[in-house]
């Protein structure tokens, strides 16, 4: 029996749904395992053990030192909480203003242009609830 094109139109949009809400699913549980690495890799005795698993699993000359790891390590760490710590992954409203600003000026947005229309953090609070 032939769909149709009203048949294939119907089938289109069921997958799109089903893509959506599986894509949103995996993307969210996707960003709580980040967040919670790098919750961990900020953590000094978590990080105590994840280094020699990460260490045993990858290849990476550094962090066969731990001293100096840990030295990078936490400079790179506070970039991640510039903003404080309740700022993991989350977009700084503050920064975004400066950002649109900055596009506005390169000619990529509209002048007037709503910062919080370039970006969310619903996903980061239901990935972190």
């Amino acid at each position: 029996m032939a769909l149709g094109v009203e048949g294939m139109r119907a089938g289109k949009v069921v997958h799109k749904a089903i893509f959506l809400t599986l894509g949103t699913a995996i993307f969210i549980f996707c960003l709580t395992l980040v967040y919670e690495s790098m919750r961990a890799v900020m953590d000094s005795s978590q990080r105590a053990e994840l280094l020699p698993k990460v260490a045993a699993d990858f290849e990476l000359p550094a962090l066969s030192d731990p001293a100096k790891a840990n030295v990078v390590i936490d400079a790179i760490a506070a970039l991640w909480v510039a903003a404080g710590e309740d700022n993991l992954l989350r977009n700084v409203p503050e920064r975004w203003a400066d950002g649109v600003t900055q596009f506005e000026k390169l000619k990529i947005a509209k002048a007037g242009s709503d910062p919080t229309s370039f970006y969310t953090n619903d996903l980061l609070d239901e990935a972190t609830s």
